[in-house]
C-alpha cells in the first residue's frame, strides 16, 4: 500500500512530496490523501475515512475559525492536518493508533523517523513503565526530547509559541446503558461494514473464538467476502477452536485453521523477525502470526477485534468512582455481591477499594513516590481491588539511582493535571491507549507479514 505518514515543522526532512496549501508539510507516497484548500485555509484526512470532498469544503468555515473540534467526528480511524493563516492543527484518533509525535521546536510527524532527531531511549521513562504502569505519561514517547499527543489530544501550533495540547474529545454521555449500547452497536457496525465496502474484494479477519472478532466477522460477511484465520495447537483451548468454526459455518465465509507446533511457541524470535521502534509484545508472538495469517497475506484489510475486552469491560474503578461520589451504600451492595458471587471474603476487598477512594490518583502516586524513597517498594499482586499504582515486582531490583529517577516521574505524574481523577474514566482511558498502543507497536510486524490490520 505504500507508507502512510504526515509531517511537518521547521526541521522536518525533506522526503516525500509537499502538501499543497500548508507550508513546510510533507506526506508519504502511499498516504491516499484527500484535501481541500481554499485562500489561507487547508484541511487534510488520511487513513481510514468515509469523509467525502464536499464535506472537506464544508469544514473549510469551521478551520477558518479554529474551531478544530469540528474535524475530528468523522467515522474511521485517520490524521487530520489543518491549517489557517494564524495555527496549525494535527490530530489522531483517541486510541493513539495513529500517533502525533513533536519536538519542542514544532517539528512534528506521524512515524518518529521523520522527525530527523536521533533516537535515544528514555531508560528511566522505560523503568518507570515497567514499574508502575505506562498509564501515568501518555504524553511521553519512549525517547528523550520526543513528545507524543495523547490520544483524546490534538497538537496546535502558532507561530513563535511552544507546542499545545487541545482536547478535542467532545465525548457526549449518554443517558442509559441501552441507548449507548445501541449508538455503539450502531458504530461498530459502521466501522467495520465501510472498510469492508471500500475493499470491494474479500477481505482477512482473525477469528479466535472470542466475542470481539466474533462480532467483527459476523458484521463482515453481511456485506462482502471473508477468509477468516484461527490459530490452535496443543496449549490453545479446544472450546475457542470449536466456537470459531461455528461462526464461520453461520456465517458462511472462508475459514483456515493453522495448527501450531513447538516451533511457534512464543519468544522464538527467529533469524530475520523485524524489530520497530516501540515495545511490542507481538513481537514474541511473530512466529504464531506468521503461521496462521498466511492465507491473509496480501489482503486490502485484515480485521482483528484485538483489544475489544480490554477497552469495554469494566472494572472495580466503577466501584471507587461511586466512593468518590458520595454513593457508599450503592458501592458496598455491589461489592459484596461481586466478593459473594466469587468465593471471597468482602471484608478486605471493600477497606481496599475504601482507601483507593480516600487517596485519589494524586494521593496514590504520592504513596508509591513514598515507598520508592523510603526502598520499602513491596509487590501488591496479591491485593485485591483498583488501583491507580501499584508497583511492581521489578521495584526491589532498582539501585538508589533508578529508584530517585522513578519516583521523580511518579511525582511529574501526580502534579499533571490534565489527568482524570475520577477511577473510571481514568481506568477507561488507560485501557484505550493501553489497546491502541499495543496494535500500533505491532505495525512493523504486519508490514513484514503482509497484512493491513483494521
Amino acid at each position: 500500500m505504500g507508507e502512510q505518514w504526515l509531517a511537518g515543522g521547521p526541521a522536518i526532512e525533506a522526503s516525500g512530496f509537499s502538501i499543497v496549501g500548508l507550508d513546510c508539510t510533507r506526506t508519504g507516497p502511499g498516504s491516499g490523501m484527500r484535501s481541500a484548500v481554499e485562500g489561507s485555509a487547508a484541511v487534510v484526512v488520511v487513513g481510514d475515512c468515509p469523509v467525502e470532498e464536499k464535506e472537506l469544503d464544508g469544514a473549510l468555515a469551521a478551520v477558518r475559525a479554529g474551531q478544530w473540534e469540528e474535524l475530528t467526528g468523522w467515522p474511521g480511524s485517520y490524521w487530520v492536518l489543518a491549517g489557517n493563516e494564524l495555527e496549525r492543527f494535527v490530530c489522531g484518533d483517541l486510541a493513539g493508533l495513529r500517533p502525533v509525535y513533536y519536538t519542542s521546536d514544532g517539528t512534528w510527524a506521524t512515524d518518529l523517523r521523520r522527525l530527523g532527531k536521533p533516537l535515544v531511549t528514555d531508560l528511566g521513562l522505560a523503568a518507570a513503565r515497567i514499574i508502575a504502569g505506562c498509564d501515568h505519561w501518555p504524553g511521553r514517547s519512549q525517547y528523550e526530547e520526543i513528545s507524543v499527543v495523547p490520544g483524546g489530544y490534538s497538537l496546535l501550533l502558532r507561530a513563535g509559541q511552544a507546542p499545545q495540547l487541545v482536547d478535542v474529545t467532545a465525548i457526549r454521555p449518554v443517558e442509559d446503558l441501552q441507548s449507548g449500547a445501541a449508538q455503539f452497536g450502531a458504530a461498530l457496525t459502521e466501522a467495520v461494514q465501510y472498510r469492508v465496502n471500500a475493499a470491494a474484494t474479500t477481505v482477512g479477519a482473525d477469528l479466535s473464538g472470542g466475542l470481539d472478532p466474533s462480532a467483527a466477522v459476523v458484521l463482515a460477511s453481511r456485506v462482502g467476502r471473508v477468509h477468516a484465520v484461527t490459530y490452535t495447537d496443543g496449549y490453545t483451548s479446544a472450546e475457542d477452536a470449536s466456537f470459531a468454526a461455528r461462526i464461520a459455518e453461520d456465517t458462511d465465509i472462508e475459514h483456515t485453521i493453522a495448527h501450531g507446533t513447538d516451533e511457534e511457541l512464543p519468544f522464538s524470535f527467529p533469524a530475520g523477525q523485524p524489530t520497530g521502534l516501540e515495545p511490542a509484545m507481538g513481537a514474541a508472538l511473530f512466529e504464531m502470526d506468521r503461521a496462521y495469517l498466511a492465507p491473509a497475506t496480501g489482503l486490502p484489510l485484515h480485521l482483528t477485534g484485538h483489544g475489544g475486552d480490554v477497552v469495554l469491560d469494566a472494572t472495580s474503578s466503577v466501584w471507587v468512582r461511586l466512593l468518590q461520589e458520595g454513593e457508599r451504600r450503592a458501592a458496598h451492595r455491589q461489592v459484596v455481591a461481586y466478593a459473594r458471587l466469587r468465593n471471597m471474603a468482602p471484608g478486605p476487598f471493600w477497606k481496599n477499594l475504601r482507601e483507593t477512594a480516600v487517596l485519589g490518583r494524586t494521593g496514590a502516586l504520592e504513596k508509591a513516590v513514598e515507598q520508592l524513597e523510603t526502598n520499602r517498594a513491596q509487590s501488591a499482586q496479591g491485593a485485591a481491588g483498583w488501583s491507580w499504582c501499584r508497583l511492581g515486582a521489578a521495584a526491589s531490583w532498582l539501585t538508589p539511582d533508578g529508584r530517585a529517577q522513578v519516583a521523580a516521574l511518579l511525582r511529574q505524574a501526580a502534579a499533571d493535571t490534565s489527568q482524570p481523577e475520577r477511577a473510571d474514566e481514568f481506568d477507561q482511558w488507560t485501557a484505550l491507549r493501553f489497546t491502541g498502543a499495543a496494535a500500533r507497536a505491532w505495525t512493523p510486524y504486519a508490514d513484514a507479514l503482509g497484512i493491513r490490520p483494521v
